[in-house]
């Protein structure tokens, strides 16, 4: 019994430290932008997460065409703060005509240059 109580304990502790440490794309209803430049070959843009729970873990970007498309990625309590604050620099930046945040599903998109006013 002590054996079997000892694997579960084991279990439960590797699946924790796994739900820590893994990251994921952001939801875009998680994400709040508070400015984005584009210059030349350079992105910035600047943000911060709705949740306190959630903490910044990088970024990944590809660019289609001349679409760029940016996916922040988050860590659940372990992390940077859950401020953040990108640089992108790239050549094939001088031919995107518009940059999307990524979220977790393709189609779960929003346009952060140009600004478009709703």
């Amino acid at each position: 019994m002590k054996r079997i109580i000892g694997i579960v304990v084991i279990i439960i502790v590797i699946l924790a430290s796994w739900a820590l440490f893994k990251t994921d794309p952001t939801e875009m209803d998680l994400l709040y932008i508070s400015s984005t430049n584009f210059e030349g070959e350079t992105l910035t843009t600047d943000g911060s997460f709705s949740s306190g729970a959630i903490k910044y873990s990088g970024y990944d970007y590809e660019i289609e065409g001349d679409t760029m498309y940016v996916t922040i990625k988050n860590r659940l309590f372990i992390g940077k703060s859950g401020d953040f604050s990108i640089e992108i620099k790239d050549d094939k930046l001088r031919h995107v005509k518009k940059v999307l945040l990524q979220g977790k599903e393709t189609s779960d998109t929003y346009q952060i240059w140009p600004y478009l006013e709703e």
